[in-house]
């Protein structure tokens, strides 16, 4: 007998969206039966199935997209560098420091013909925190990219 959907919820103030998770139940010789449909039903539609053997459960059927997403995820959480990396992402992104998609893109277009800023560019994220207009953030990172540029040659 098939279980009923599950639904994963986060407060809105941890700003973070709801997140259906389909979740399916059954024994094992249902699972035998449909086992072609069932891995149909994972891949597609991301559902977890859980196989159980006289009611206990025994074994998760689920994509494998979802399976190397969950592998991911805990190889982050193991990282302690990039768990730092991102309480001072949600650090920034709590003062307000940021960079624009256009500032990043003329980050990443700077760096693929030798230019790094480096540290530099916390200067444009400093200064969307304090309020100042993205032209004028983009005008300081163009010069910021000019002088470094001068500087490599």
């Amino acid at each position: 007998m098939r279980a009923a959907a599950g639904i994963g919820y986060r407060s809105p103030a941890d700003k973070s969206c709801a997140r259906i998770l389909y979740m399916t139940t059954v024994p094992v010789a249902e699972a035998r039966q449909n086992f072609s449909a069932l891995v149909d039903e994972a891949v597609t539609t991301h559902q977890r199935v859980l196989v159980t053997r006289n009611g206990v459960p025994v074994v998760w059927m689920i994509s494998d997209e979802d399976f190397e997403s969950i592998m991911e995820t805990l190889d982050v959480l193991a990282d302690a560098a990039a768990m730092q990396d991102v309480a001072q992402s949600k650090a920034d992104s709590a003062a307000g420091r940021y960079v624009t998609a256009a500032e990043m893109e003329k980050i990443m277009a700077a760096r693929a013909q030798g230019v790094d800023i480096g540290d530099d560019a916390d200067v444009v994220a400093d200064m969307h925190a304090r309020g100042l207009p993205d032209p004028v953030c983009m005008a300081t990172l163009d010069a910021l990219i000019t002088a470094r540029g001068k500087r490599a040659r």
